[in-house]
């Protein structure tokens, strides 16, 4: 059986080892691929300093500055499959959201 992961051309090569589509989807009339990415390690320490279990000094705490690539990530493609978006960086399981936050921008500012 061979399952399609997306209905337009899709190359796994292009992407970070360790990066996988977990969806693709249409939402307004664009396409949104939902990607599961690993973590850099800086993000790996942002997100265990929240994490009760886990002890970690004050001076030793991590701030993000925005370049750190997150547990997801999402491409935002045209009706022709042509990536017109995408985020890869200090996103964790609000990907799809933040994606269609800027589907819903496109949409009420596209002209007509």
């Amino acid at each position: 059986m061979n399952k399609t992961i997306s209905r337009f051309e899709f190359n796994q090569d292009d992407y970070l080892e360790g990066t996988v589509l977990l969806q693709e989807y249409e939402y307004k009339g664009y396409f949104i691929r939902e990607f599961e990415q690993e973590p850099c390690d800086k993000w790996k320490r942002y997100i265990d300093q929240f994490d009760d279990d886990i002890e970690i000094p004050d001076e030793e705490w991590v701030e993000l500055s925005g370049n750190e690539r997150g547990e997801g990530g999402y491409e935002i493609l045209d009706s022709k499959g042509e990536i017109i978006d995408q985020d890869f960086y200090c996103m964790g399981d609000s990907a799809t959201g933040n994606a269609e936050n800027e589907v819903d921008w496109l949409v009420k500012h596209r002209k007509n």
